[in-house]
């Protein structure tokens, strides 16, 4: 391929794969396309990941060691402003942090109280007990 970045971690399969298609300019396009979006996915993974530890620091919460039922109404309020494109009403919400795949969403549940995101912080306790966060005004 020519000149293919040295970084990339697929280069033995693009080399593999244009070398069957005689190394179509268009192809070679379409692959590095795609790769400065997967990028872009991981740079917005990250932003919302820093998000959900904001809303919960605001809750004077550790998100390193928290493992907490976070109401998507919540949530919604906080996000909204952040992201207003993305986030137009309420049931917006559960589509947007899905699509993101931030590692700490481990679940999302419906409860008596209404929908609520499960979050586990990379350091929480096997045996830590899931609780909602302390009451907290975000607005």
């Amino acid at each position: 391929m020519k000149n293919k970045p040295e970084y990339s971690r697929w280069a033995a399969w693009e080399d593999a794969v244009l070398a069957k298609c005689g190394e179509l300019p268009e192809l070679q396009a379409g692959i590095e396309k795609r790769r400065n979006e997967i990028d872009g996915d991981a740079e917005e993974r990250e932003t919302l990941r820093d998000q959900f530890y904001e809303f919960i620091r605001l809750r004077m919460e550790n998100p390193k060691t928290a493992y907490l039922k976070i109401k998507v109404s919540d949530l919604f309020r906080f996000l909204q402003s952040k992201y207003p494109r993305d986030i137009a009403g309420a049931n917006k919400v559960k589509a947007f942090v899905e699509r993101h795949h931030v590692p700490e969403i481990v679940g999302h549940k419906k409860t008596k109280a209404g929908a609520v995101f499960i979050f586990r912080g990379a350091d929480a306790k096997p045996d830590a007990c899931l609780r909602y966060p302390r009451s907290r005004s975000v607005d």
